[in-house]
This record gives C-alpha cells, sequence and structure tokens, in this order.
C-alpha cells in the first residue's frame, strides 16, 4: 500500500513516463495512419519485415539467459561466502 501512495513521487516513474508515453503515442499515430489511409499500399509498405526482429529477439534471449546465470553464480558465491563467515562463529 505504501507503494501506490509513493507512486507520483516516484524516481523510477520519472524516468520512464517519457519513453513509455512517447512510444504510447507513436504507436497510436501510426496505428490510426495504418487503419484509416486511403491509399493501402502506403500502409503496406510501412510493415517491417519479420527476419530483424525474429533475430533481435535470438539475441536478447541469449543475452538474459547469460545475465541471469552470471547473477546466480554471484550469489551461489556470496552464500558460500557467508556459510564460511556463520560457520567460524
Amino acid at each position: 500500500f505504501h507503494n501506490t501512495l509513493t507512486l507520483p513521487t516516484s524516481a523510477i516513474l520519472k524516468e520512464v513516463s517519457f519513453p513509455v508515453i512517447s512510444m504510447t503515442i507513436w504507436a497510436t499515430f501510426i496505428s490510426l495512419v495504418h487503419k484509416f489511409l486511403p491509399n493501402r499500399t502506403i500502409a503496406q509498405n510501412m510493415c517491417i519485415p519479420t527476419q530483424p526482429h525474429s533475430l533481435l529477439v535470438s539475441s536478447l534471449g541469449l543475452l538474459l539467459v547469460f545475465r541471469t546465470n552470471s547473477a546466480y553464480q554471484r550469489f551461489v558465491e556470496g552464500r558460500k561466502i557467508w556459510y564460511v563467515f556463520f560457520k567460524r562463529k
């Protein structure tokens, strides 16, 4: 409940709000142009091919897996250090 009350003063929300609003406006504009444009050939040329998207998603997936594995390895190493620290006491 505390997070909901402090949401208007959130530093993260202030950092993220402009990009989110601008991308929302841009996506709405593109959707409206695509829907209401009388000449459909221009609207069809606005579409992007799917191959770059597939390659980007694959590379981002690999990056995410690598970062997750690295974070887990750091967690395990920290847990080992804490175990040794408390075992001595």
